[in-house]
């Protein structure tokens, strides 16, 4: 009799591990398969992320409020909208083409659009120790070094020679008007640059100072273009080449 229970029970066994093992498998699977999908929608979500984010940084969404030669009023509907926006810059067959903010710490702007809205691409902005009408005598812009050449991602091609030599006329435009801007040499720099970043200078000695660094150390430059008594505009953004690197276009004002 002890002999029959303990076939029973062998067969019993025999006959549920199978079970088992099919509902652990069936699980498993399940899991792989939640796994996959749950992969899939987050490769979508995070396409349609970066479609969005670079579609906030494409200076075309701005192009209705660009200032023109007919009159200002749409760049004023964008002033009405932000009134943190102050001006204009534009750079000659490139696609550095935006408003420019300006607020009272140089954060808000790195994730918030011309328009006020939140936005991880961020604007073009002043930094907030400058006047907004550019008078002092280095004026210094940031914007981030996006792929497709979106914000200041194109400042890096600036680089390369022949691309330097080729885009070195620009606008700004502030105080309802546009003003020329001659591009002068563009630098790898450290974030924390005590020339560049310098927004002090007042005199014709400091200017030396200005011309004689940026001589020395600039990546391409034109002299030719260099004039004393004309203010900087300094134009940073970022660069992973290397730790707090900065890429920076320099310009100056044309009265």
């Amino acid at each position: 009799m002890e002999k029959s229970t303990n076939l029973v029970n062998r067969n019993f066994s025999i006959s549920i591990f199978p079970k088992i093992f099919k509902i652990i498998d069936y699980i498993i699977n399940s899991f792989i398969l939640l796994f996959l999908c749950l992969s899939f929608i987050y490769c979508c979500y995070s396409i349609w992320d970066t479609t969005q984010i670079y579609n906030k940084a494409d200076s075309n969404i701005y192009d209705i409020y660009k200032p023109s030669s007919k009159g200002n009023l749409s760049f004023e509907e964008l002033v009405r909208i932000n009134k943190e926006v102050i001006g204009w810059i534009n750079i000659n067959d490139t696609h550095i083409d935006y408003p420019i903010v300006q607020c009272e710490d140089n954060f808000k702007y790195v994730n918030t659009g011309a328009d006020g809205e939140y936005s991880l691409a961020g604007s073009i902005f002043m930094d907030y120790r400058n006047n907004k009408d550019f008078s002092n005598m280095n004026n210094i812009l940031y914007g981030h070094n996006m792929e497709k050449q979106a914000m200041f991602g194109e400042i890096k091609n600036y680089c390369d020679k022949d691309f330097f030599s080729n885009h070195l006329n620009g606008r700004l435009y502030y105080d309802s008007d546009w003003h020329n801007i001659e591009i002068i040499a563009v630098m790898k720099v450290d974030a924390y640059d005590e020339f560049i970043y310098n927004t002090s200078y007042a005199d014709i000695s400091d200017e030396t100072k200005i011309i004689e660094y940026i001589s020395k150390n600039a990546i391409n430059i034109n002299v030719e273009n260099i004039e004393h008594g004309k203010r900087f505009l300094t134009m940073s953004t970022c660069t992973p080449e290397i730790t707090n690197g900065r890429h920076v276009l320099i310009g100056q004002i044309e009265d």
